[in-house]
């Protein structure tokens, strides 16, 4: 994160490349070669860990960054402390908020499906997740780019940025897409080599992975509030998804079955995609008058 804070994308994804590559041979050897199982796939990752951050901690010291580090010191500057604060805890709220909706779909699925019907939708939705991966990527080196144009009061350089990564997210997603969209059930005897599928269950599948195309709206918006400081706003459309999904996810499935399940995560995002595309706009609005002056 530091790395890439400085400007220095390539190298910082050139460490985790490398921490990749490691874990998965470290992985063959210990698993494979010893015979170790999971306790091999374990080592593995933790040693694979090690060295991504001795090259990160490495690469910081020798001095070929912008970041000087000097001799440690604890201390705290509260100012920027609440700043980090208000920053961090809108991504931790976003994952804690992420783990409370994994659990009241899987749960919601459980009780209105068989267990062959959960199983199609843990399918569904490692498919789903399997596919917004790549976007994961490119909001990695998004909030940087936001951040450094913006904190130098590039301010429309910062705002065509997230224009330019929310246009490339849902390219890419369409790409990765595609398959799904084309040959649903293809891709699904993947997972679910053995299974037999529906209409109606290629038709719920195929509706997500259409929503799945919108997810950069939100996410490049998201990412660019939290790089530009403005906590509360996404602090407040993490906790206004919240109250939209819930009533969603409780409701629908009692009128329309499993069904509703689909229809609510559906509903959801869409809606979700749209308030922060307005907040986003709003924002853009808001920071005209310095992107004029800074002209």
């Amino acid at each position: 994160m530091l790395i890439r804070a400085t400007g220095q994308i390539r190298q910082a994804m050139s460490f985790s490349a490398g921490a990749v590559v490691a874990n998965m041979v470290l992985a063959a050897v210990l698993v494979r070669g010893l015979h170790w199982g999971v306790r091999g796939a374990a080592l593995g990752a933790g040693l694979a860990m090690l060295l991504y951050c001795a090259l990160n901690l490495f690469h910081l010291l020798r001095g070929r960054t912008a970041l000087v580090l000097g001799r440690p010191r604890l201390y705290f500057d509260w100012p920027l402390t609440r700043e980090i604060m208000a920053i961090g805890s809108s991504a931790f709220l976003m994952q804690a908020t992420s783990f409370v909706r994994q659990v009241l779909i899987f749960k919601s699925v459980a009780s209105y499906g068989t267990t062959a019907e959960l199983a199609f939708f843990g399918a569904v939705y490692r498919i789903y997740g399997f596919s917004l991966l790549p976007v994961f990527g490119l909001l990695q080196a998004l909030q940087p780019t936001v951040g450094i144009n913006h904190g130098a009061g590039n301010y429309e350089r910062s705002q065509e940025a997230v224009r330019v990564f929310r246009r490339a997210g849902v390219g890419l997603l369409l790409l990765i897409s595609l398959p799904s969209l084309l040959f649903p059930a293809v891709v699904l005897h993947l997972l679910l080599p053995a299974a037999t599928f529906a209409a109606a269950d290629l038709a719920h599948f195929w509706l997500l992975m259409l929503v799945l195309l919108g997810t950069p709206l939100a996410s490049t918006g998201y990412v660019y509030f939290q790089a530009t400081g403005q906590a509360q706003l996404a602090t407040t459309l993490s906790f206004g998804r919240e109250l939209l999904f819930v009533p969603l996810i409780l409701l629908l499935p009692r009128l329309a079955g499993l069904g509703g399940v689909y229809y609510g995560l559906a509903a959801e995002n869409v809606g979700y995609a749209l308030v922060v595309l307005a907040a986003t706009t709003w924002s853009f609005r808001r920071t005209g008058p310095l992107v004029a002056q800074a002209s």
